[in-house]
């Protein structure tokens, strides 16, 4: 997995953050777009994800989201 993230890292340019970081960053983002629109967290995952409802999304994803709490 190494290598392929490295291989990863040298033809993008970029480099690539752990996961936890990365889900950190995700619902920070997700935040800041509820705050904008006046909306709740929960929708603002959908609108994001452009879903109509959660058993769209995949159950990890809405899980690390939540920080461990499971919405649905």
């Amino acid at each position: 997995m190494d290598k392929l993230n490295r291989r990863l890292e040298e033809l993008t340019g970029k480099r690539l953050r752990p996961k936890k970081e990365n889900n950190r960053r995700l619902r920070r983002n997700i935040r800041r777009i509820a705050e904008r629109k006046g909306i709740s967290y929960k929708d603002a995952i959908l609108k994001f994800y452009n879903v109509s409802s959660y058993e769209e999304l995949d159950k990890n994803l809405v899980y690390s989201l939540n920080k461990g709490k499971a919405i649905c």
